[in-house]
């Protein structure tokens, strides 16, 4: 199974910690998931731990204002 999250909009301090959170703890194995795609502006995704099972995305868009943001 492959998962994807859209934590785009997501930039306050209570996001970052629920999905560390959800991310750190996770044990893909045991709920026979093959990857997590995150797709997120680079201040969250840096804040991941690096897992094999996990890939980031930072389309460009997403660090800059809100009108590119929702284009």
């Amino acid at each position: 199974m492959i998962i994807g999250i859209d934590a785009s909009r997501n930039r306050s301090g209570g996001t970052y910690a629920h999905i560390v959170g959800i991310i750190s703890e996770l044990n893909p194995q045991l709920h026979q998931i093959t990857e997590v795609h995150i797709w997120s502006h680079q201040n969250m995704l840096s804040q991941l731990p690096n897992r094999p099972w996990l890939i980031k995305h930072n389309p460009s868009y997403l660090e800059s204002n809100i009108f590119m943001q929702l284009f």
